[in-house]
């Protein structure tokens, strides 16, 4: 079994989730918030996204600017 690299404890969560993505191609798109950590998230998304692309995440109680990483 391949080890677990990540540096924090993720922690499961269903919530929905718009994630705008920035640049000069700016869109809307709905998802779930799977899981989070200090340091990261986990989205499901209606389209893949390119590692890299900034995106701005918004749930019913906050607000979080980011970078995909994995897809």
């Amino acid at each position: 079994a391949k080890a677990d690299r990540r540096r924090d404890e993720r922690f499961g969560i269903l919530q929905p989730v718009t994630v705008k993505v920035l640049g000069s191609n700016p869109e809307v798109l709905h998802g779930v918030l799977l899981n989070v950590s200090a340091h990261g998230m986990r989205v499901q998304l209606e389209k893949v996204l390119v590692p890299g692309t900034c995106l701005e995440v918004s749930t019913s109680e906050a607000m979080l600017l980011g970078e995909v990483c994995y897809c």
